[in-house]
């Protein structure tokens, strides 16, 4: 289950963005991937799966201001993994 506090700082983040981007050289760009892992052959072990399923977003942001001599520039990477918890990165929910 998703607290509705857990929107809060991205929906004010894009907030942000989307105002300094009016202002002046701005770009949003980013990458979504899905991956899903099948296993044609049987598991050797019980903890070992079939399937997976892994959701990984990117989003890029960048602002620059006094002419192009100056540059922000910030890249978040997030990913949700659903049986393997070493590639999940990026959140923490519950």
């Amino acid at each position: 289950m998703v607290r509705p506090g857990f929107l809060i700082l991205p929906l004010t983040a894009a907030a942000v963005i989307i105002s300094i981007a009016s202002l002046s050289a701005s770009e949003l760009s980013g990458e979504i991937a899905f991956e899903a892992r099948l296993f044609p052959n049987a598991a050797l072990e019980a903890r070992q799966q079939d399937a997976g399923l892994a959701i990984a977003v990117e989003p890029e942001f960048y602002h620059d201001w006094s002419a192009g001599d100056q540059r922000f520039v910030i890249v978040p990477f997030v990913r949700w993994d659903r049986d393997d918890s070493e590639r999940r990165h990026g959140y923490k929910l519950g």
